[in-house]
């Protein structure tokens, strides 16, 4: 499944009309998607300093989409709330500036 999440994600529209796409079970039953048998999507971290998803797989493989601005991040974002699990999904620390001991 992190595969095909990880294709929609990259190939996902981009304009206008980005919302008007056909749903992904449409395109299972289609057989535009083959039906995932053993890999599982188990944790989708987001850094939003960098503007950046990570996903895991429950085979430990990783794929990695960054967004190239913010318009494009809160699209994957709101596709993101709507489609994985909210226990899958966990967001990176803030990175802080470190200081010096003086």
């Amino acid at each position: 499944m992190i595969i095909e999440v990880h294709n929609q994600l990259q190939n996902r529209p981009k304009g206008v009309d980005a919302h008007a796409k056909t749903h992904y079970n449409i395109r299972v039953i289609n057989g535009a998607y083959p039906m995932p048998q053993d890999e599982f999507l188990s944790r989708f971290v987001i850094d939003p300093m960098r503007k950046t998803f990570y996903m895991y797989s429950d085979q430990g493989d990783e794929k990695v989409l960054e967004c190239d601005n913010i318009d494009e991040f809160m699209n994957v974002l709101e596709f993101v709330n709507a489609t994985v699990p909210d226990e899958m999904i966990a967001y990176s620390e803030p990175m802080t500036p470190m200081t010096s001991a003086g």
